[in-house]
C-alpha cells in the first residue's frame, strides 16, 4: 500500500478542537504565571510558531528543525550575554520565521495557507500523491 493511499491528503489550514484547547490553556497559563515568571512568554511564542508551522502554513519537518535550532542558539546567546528578553528573541527570530515560511511556500509540496494560489501548478499533483 502506498503512502498516499493510507490517508487522504488535504490542503489549506486546519484547526481541531484539541488545537484550540491547547492554545487556550497556553494563553491562560502564561497570563497566570507571567507576573512570577516573565520568561514564560517564550512558551506561547514557541507554541504559536509550532501552530503556525503545522496548522497554518504546514511546512516540512526539516524547516521546523532549522527554525528550532536557530531559536535555541538565539536564546542561548541572549542568556549568555545576560540580556535575555523575549522582545530581543522575537526581533532576531522574526527574519528566520519569514525565511522558513518563504522557503516552504516555494516548495512543490507546499499545501498550507494560500496553496491554491502559491502552488497552483503542483497542488493537485501533491494531493493525488504524485509528489511526495
Amino acid at each position: 500500500m502506498s503512502k498516499a493511499s493510507q490517508y487522504r491528503r488535504t490542503c489549506g489550514t486546519r484547526l481541531s478542537f484539541l488545537d484550540g484547547a491547547v492554545l487556550l490553556v497556553c494563553a491562560l497559563v502564561t497570563w497566570v504565571l507571567k507576573p512570577m515568571l516573565p520568561e514564560i512568554v517564550l512558551f506561547p511564542i514557541v507554541l504559536g510558531h509550532f501552530f503556525l508551522f503545522c496548522n497554518i502554513f504546514r511546512i516540512g519537518t526539516s524547516l521546523e528543525l532549522v527554525w528550532s535550532g536557530v531559536l535555541g542558539m538565539n536564546v542561548v546567546f541572549w542568556a549568555a550575554t545576560e540580556q535575555l528578553s523575549w522582545l530581543s528573541i522575537v526581533a532576531v527570530q522574526t527574519p528566520f520565521t519569514i525565511g522558513v515560511l518563504a522557503l516552504a511556500m516555494l516548495n512543490t509540496r507546499y499545501h498550507g495557507l494560500g496553496c491554491a494560489v502559491v502552488n497552483r501548478k503542483n497542488i493537485q499533483a501533491w494531493l493525488d500523491g504524485e509528489i511526495d
